[in-house]
Protein backbone atom coordinates (compact mmCIF):
# COMPACT_ATOMS: atom_id res chain seq x y z
CA UNK A 1 0.00 0.00 0.00
CA UNK A 2 1.21 3.22 -0.71
CA UNK A 3 1.84 5.58 2.24
CA UNK A 4 1.17 9.76 1.15
CA UNK A 5 3.42 12.11 3.32
CA UNK A 6 2.55 15.66 3.69
CA UNK A 7 5.34 18.47 4.78
CA UNK A 8 4.54 21.04 6.09
CA UNK A 9 7.68 23.23 4.74
CA UNK A 10 7.65 27.11 4.56
CA UNK A 11 8.51 28.12 0.90
CA UNK A 12 12.08 29.02 2.44
CA UNK A 13 12.80 25.30 3.28
CA UNK A 14 11.59 24.07 0.20
CA UNK A 15 13.82 26.21 -1.86
CA UNK A 16 16.71 24.55 -0.32
CA UNK A 17 15.88 21.31 -1.15
CA UNK A 18 15.50 22.42 -5.33
CA UNK A 19 11.73 23.10 -4.56
CA UNK A 20 10.25 26.34 -6.13
CA UNK A 21 6.90 27.35 -4.83
CA UNK A 22 4.81 29.54 -6.97
CA UNK A 23 2.36 31.42 -4.92
CA UNK A 24 -1.28 31.99 -6.98
CA UNK A 25 -3.15 35.41 -5.67
CA UNK A 26 -6.64 36.46 -6.03
CA UNK A 27 -8.20 33.70 -7.57
CA UNK A 28 -10.77 33.94 -5.14
CA UNK A 29 -10.94 37.27 -4.00
CA UNK A 30 -14.78 38.20 -5.65
CA UNK A 31 -16.07 34.57 -3.88
CA UNK A 32 -14.47 35.23 -0.81
CA UNK A 33 -15.66 38.86 -0.63
CA UNK A 34 -19.42 37.89 -1.76
CA UNK A 35 -19.60 35.39 1.15
CA UNK A 36 -18.74 38.52 3.45
CA UNK A 37 -21.49 40.95 2.26
CA UNK A 38 -23.48 37.90 2.10
CA UNK A 39 -22.88 37.20 6.10
CA UNK A 40 -23.23 40.57 6.58
CA UNK A 41 -26.59 41.13 5.28
CA UNK A 42 -27.95 38.37 7.25
CA UNK A 43 -26.39 39.87 10.19
CA UNK A 44 -28.52 42.95 10.04
CA UNK A 45 -31.43 41.11 8.73
CA UNK A 46 -31.39 37.82 10.34
CA UNK A 47 -32.73 35.72 7.78
CA UNK A 48 -30.99 32.47 8.49
CA UNK A 49 -32.36 32.65 12.52
CA UNK A 50 -36.02 32.98 11.12
CA UNK A 51 -35.60 30.40 8.66
CA UNK A 52 -34.58 28.43 11.60
CA UNK A 53 -37.72 29.34 13.94
CA UNK A 54 -40.29 28.86 10.66
CA UNK A 55 -38.76 25.55 10.47
CA UNK A 56 -39.42 24.86 14.60
CA UNK A 57 -43.04 25.69 14.13
CA UNK A 58 -41.92 29.44 15.78
CA UNK A 59 -43.44 32.87 13.62
CA UNK A 60 -40.24 34.87 14.41
CA UNK A 61 -40.46 38.32 13.48
CA UNK A 62 -37.38 40.73 14.49
CA UNK A 63 -36.93 44.58 13.59
CA UNK A 64 -33.77 44.30 11.37
CA UNK A 65 -31.04 46.97 10.43
CA UNK A 66 -31.49 49.05 7.20
CA UNK A 67 -27.61 49.13 5.70
CA UNK A 68 -28.14 52.07 3.30
CA UNK A 69 -26.53 54.82 5.02
CA UNK A 70 -24.53 52.38 7.39
CA UNK A 71 -20.73 52.95 7.64
CA UNK A 72 -18.50 50.06 7.13
CA UNK A 73 -14.69 49.38 8.45
CA UNK A 74 -12.65 47.06 6.37
CA UNK A 75 -9.60 46.27 8.77
CA UNK A 76 -6.88 45.27 6.34
CA UNK A 77 -7.32 46.07 2.82
CA UNK A 78 -6.17 43.64 -0.16
CA UNK A 79 -7.86 42.04 -3.23
CA UNK A 80 -10.61 40.86 -0.52
CA UNK A 81 -11.52 43.90 0.70
CA UNK A 82 -11.60 45.98 -2.36
CA UNK A 83 -13.89 43.45 -3.59
CA UNK A 84 -16.22 44.27 -0.45
CA UNK A 85 -15.62 47.90 -0.42
CA UNK A 86 -17.34 47.71 -4.41
CA UNK A 87 -20.27 45.86 -3.30
CA UNK A 88 -20.65 47.67 -0.50
CA UNK A 89 -20.53 51.00 -2.35
CA UNK A 90 -23.38 49.97 -4.48
CA UNK A 91 -25.04 48.98 -1.72
CA UNK A 92 -24.96 52.87 -0.34
CA UNK A 93 -22.45 52.55 2.47
CA UNK A 94 -20.27 54.39 3.55
CA UNK A 95 -16.69 52.70 3.00
CA UNK A 96 -13.52 53.00 5.58
CA UNK A 97 -10.83 51.04 5.80
CA UNK A 98 -7.59 50.46 7.95
CA UNK A 99 -4.38 48.65 6.69
CA UNK A 100 -1.11 47.63 8.41
CA UNK A 101 1.26 49.43 5.96
CA UNK A 102 0.24 52.62 4.67
CA UNK A 103 -2.28 52.27 1.35
CA UNK A 104 -2.48 55.06 -1.51
CA UNK A 105 -5.70 57.05 -2.20
CA UNK A 106 -8.78 55.11 -3.04
CA UNK A 107 -11.84 56.15 -5.17
CA UNK A 108 -14.56 55.79 -2.46
CA UNK A 109 -13.22 54.26 0.82
CA UNK A 110 -11.73 56.13 3.94
CA UNK A 111 -8.42 55.43 5.35
CA UNK A 112 -8.52 55.93 9.27
CA UNK A 113 -6.75 55.65 12.32
CA UNK A 114 -7.91 51.83 13.65
CA UNK A 115 -9.32 53.56 17.08
CA UNK A 116 -11.78 55.95 14.59
CA UNK A 117 -12.39 52.93 12.46
CA UNK A 118 -13.51 50.67 15.71
CA UNK A 119 -15.76 53.88 17.22
CA UNK A 120 -17.54 54.96 13.59
CA UNK A 121 -18.19 51.38 12.27
CA UNK A 122 -21.98 49.68 12.12
CA UNK A 123 -20.14 46.91 10.63
CA UNK A 124 -16.75 45.76 10.57
CA UNK A 125 -15.55 42.75 7.94
CA UNK A 126 -11.61 41.43 9.11
CA UNK A 127 -9.08 40.82 6.05
CA UNK A 128 -5.81 40.25 7.56
CA UNK A 129 -3.36 37.98 6.90
CA UNK A 130 -2.70 35.46 9.83
CA UNK A 131 1.15 35.36 11.03
CA UNK A 132 2.77 36.28 13.94
CA UNK A 133 1.68 40.04 14.53
CA UNK A 134 -1.45 39.38 13.55
CA UNK A 135 -2.43 36.15 15.83
CA UNK A 136 -5.06 37.44 18.00
CA UNK A 137 -5.02 40.75 17.13
CA UNK A 138 -8.99 41.29 17.42
CA UNK A 139 -8.00 41.16 20.87
CA UNK A 140 -10.82 42.00 24.45
CA UNK A 141 -9.90 45.12 24.05
CA UNK A 142 -10.12 45.45 20.59
CA UNK A 143 -13.22 44.18 21.02
CA UNK A 144 -14.77 46.65 23.24
CA UNK A 145 -13.09 49.43 21.51
CA UNK A 146 -16.24 48.69 18.72
CA UNK A 147 -19.56 50.64 18.43
CA UNK A 148 -21.96 48.77 20.76
CA UNK A 149 -24.40 47.03 18.60
CA UNK A 150 -21.65 46.10 15.85
CA UNK A 151 -21.87 43.37 13.13
CA UNK A 152 -19.06 41.16 12.89
CA UNK A 153 -17.57 39.21 9.87
CA UNK A 154 -14.88 37.57 9.68
CA UNK A 155 -13.68 35.63 6.78
CA UNK A 156 -10.09 35.88 7.20
CA UNK A 157 -8.88 33.33 9.86
CA UNK A 158 -10.15 32.41 12.72
CA UNK A 159 -6.82 32.37 14.93
CA UNK A 160 -6.67 36.59 14.75
CA UNK A 161 -9.75 36.68 17.14
CA UNK A 162 -10.09 36.24 20.41
CA UNK A 163 -12.68 33.50 20.35
CA UNK A 164 -13.50 33.92 24.04
CA UNK A 165 -13.45 37.51 24.03
CA UNK A 166 -16.09 37.80 20.80
CA UNK A 167 -18.35 35.13 22.51
CA UNK A 168 -18.46 37.30 25.12
CA UNK A 169 -19.21 40.11 23.05
CA UNK A 170 -22.26 38.39 21.37
CA UNK A 171 -23.67 37.53 24.48
CA UNK A 172 -24.11 40.46 26.23
CA UNK A 173 -25.11 42.15 23.02
CA UNK A 174 -21.87 44.59 22.53
CA UNK A 175 -21.76 42.75 19.01
CA UNK A 176 -25.65 42.80 17.73
CA UNK A 177 -24.30 39.75 15.20
CA UNK A 178 -21.48 37.64 14.35
CA UNK A 179 -20.90 35.86 10.84
CA UNK A 180 -18.13 33.62 10.62
CA UNK A 181 -16.48 31.09 8.08
CA UNK A 182 -13.71 30.28 10.05
CA UNK A 183 -12.75 28.91 13.28
CA UNK A 184 -9.59 28.38 15.53
CA UNK A 185 -10.83 24.60 15.28
CA UNK A 186 -12.14 23.20 12.39
CA UNK A 187 -14.41 21.58 11.60
CA UNK A 188 -16.10 23.08 14.48
CA UNK A 189 -17.16 20.92 17.07
CA UNK A 190 -21.09 20.26 17.17
CA UNK A 191 -20.83 20.98 21.08
CA UNK A 192 -19.12 24.22 20.87
CA UNK A 193 -20.02 27.37 22.43
CA UNK A 194 -20.56 29.33 18.86
CA UNK A 195 -23.05 26.44 17.90
CA UNK A 196 -25.35 27.31 21.17
CA UNK A 197 -25.51 31.34 20.24
CA UNK A 198 -28.35 32.64 18.12
CA UNK A 199 -27.05 36.00 17.21
CA UNK A 200 -23.95 34.16 14.51
CA UNK A 201 -24.34 32.75 11.55
CA UNK A 202 -21.77 29.85 10.83
CA UNK A 203 -20.31 29.03 7.68
CA UNK A 204 -17.97 26.03 7.81
CA UNK A 205 -14.67 27.33 5.81
CA UNK A 206 -16.26 27.80 2.09
CA UNK A 207 -16.20 31.42 1.02
CA UNK A 208 -13.67 30.88 -2.05
CA UNK A 209 -15.87 27.59 -3.03
CA UNK A 210 -17.35 28.54 -6.38
CA UNK A 211 -16.80 27.02 -9.77
CA UNK A 212 -15.39 30.61 -10.99
CA UNK A 213 -12.76 30.72 -8.20
CA UNK A 214 -11.95 27.11 -9.16
CA UNK A 215 -11.35 28.12 -12.12
CA UNK A 216 -9.62 31.30 -12.07
CA UNK A 217 -7.05 28.87 -9.72
CA UNK A 218 -6.54 26.19 -12.22
CA UNK A 219 -5.79 28.77 -15.14
CA UNK A 220 -3.69 30.48 -12.96
CA UNK A 221 -1.59 27.20 -12.10
CA UNK A 222 -1.62 26.45 -15.86
CA UNK A 223 -0.17 29.64 -16.97
CA UNK A 224 2.46 29.30 -14.04
CA UNK A 225 3.48 25.71 -15.44
CA UNK A 226 3.57 26.96 -19.07
CA UNK A 227 5.92 29.82 -17.91
CA UNK A 228 8.17 27.44 -16.21
CA UNK A 229 8.28 25.68 -19.36
CA UNK A 230 9.23 28.31 -21.61
CA UNK A 231 12.00 28.95 -18.94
Amino acid sequence: MMKRFFLKLAPEELAENGIQVHLIKGYGDTAVAECAIALMWEGARGLAKMDRGIRAGNWLRDDGMQLTGKTLGLIGYGGIAAEVARIARGSGMRVTAWNRTPKKKVAGVEFLELDDLLDESDVISLHLLLNDETRGFVSRAFIEAMRPGVIFINTARGAIVDEQAMIDALQSGHMRHAGLDVFNTEPLPADHPLTKIPNVTLSAHSAFRTPEASENLMGAAWEHCRRIARG
